[in-house]
């Protein structure tokens, strides 16, 4: 797939997401998901217009292995890592990220782990986009500084807010996913 678009670093994203956060707040949270979920819809656009060219199927007409396999290389193409897709539960789709630029920007020595607030604006908005409705994404792992890796929910809207509220609450992830 050719480059299209411009590239920033890691860990530019990183501060400008760091400052938009401590500027506004939950306002700046929102702007920089904003910004993810655009770009989400730029590379759902991408892989489709990709898939045309070659003369091969619609991305929502791929098997799940097929989808994982080109939805994965587009974003380790575009410099974002890896993304294995688990769709074996009912009514949410895990999402496993590893060598993953946002998550790896922050993996310095003392450096907090703060949510990867524009990869889940990223994933909604691509996901959303192929999927033709609202998807909602919620970063589950790691709050760890010294991984580039990261765990996320997929759903409706309603099943993510109602699993965020349960997570809320205390019940462990593994409660959480067994509900499904």
């Amino acid at each position: 797939m050719p480059a299209a678009g411009i590239t920033i670093a890691p860990e530019s994203l990183l501060n400008l997401t760091g400052a938009l956060v401590t500027a506004l707040g939950a306002e700046g949270v929102a702007h920089v998901r904003d910004a993810g979920f655009a770009t989400g819809q730029s590379l759902a656009a991408r892989l489709r217009a990709s898939q045309a060219e070659r003369g091969a199927p619609p991305p929502e007409a791929l098997t799940l292995a097929a989808f994982n396999a080109v939805t994965s290389t587009l974003l380790q193409h575009t410099g974002w890592g890896a993304l294995s897709i688990d769709a074996s539960r009912s009514a949410v789709t895990v999402l496993e990220a590893s060598g993953w630029s946002e998550t790896a920007a922050r993996s310095g020595p003392g450096t907090p782990a703060p949510a990867t607030h524009f990869t889940t604006g990223l994933l909604a908005g691509f996901f959303g986009s192929l999927a033709g409705e609202p998807l909602a994404v919620l970063e589950v792992e790691p709050a760890e500084p010294l991984s580039d890796r990261a765990r996320f929910l997929m759903g409706s809207v309603e099943t993510v807010d109602q699993l965020f509220a349960q997570l809320e609450r205390g019940a462990p992830l593994s409660t959480v996913l067994a509900m499904d």
